[in-house]
């Protein structure tokens, strides 16, 4: 059998396309190598607040749900 159906995804449409026809397959791109991220775990020294300066807020904790 030299012959297949085909079905288009994305339009829909059908046919029968013979096999020389066919292009092959295209190569699979690789993927790309994760990004180098060094580990933020250093605690930053209370030396950088000036005294009688607030240290920063926290960000307000949240509440889930739908208001």
């Amino acid at each position: 059998m030299d012959w297949s159906e085909v079905h288009c995804g994305r339009c829909g449409r059908q046919g029968i396309v013979r096999h020389a026809d066919l292009m092959p397959a295209a190569e699979p791109v690789p993927e790309p190598a994760p990004a180098a991220v060094e580990p933020v775990d250093k605690a930053i020294p209370d030396s950088h607040i000036e005294p009688g300066e607030d240290a920063p807020a926290a960000a307000p904790e949240r509440k889930g749900g739908r208001s």
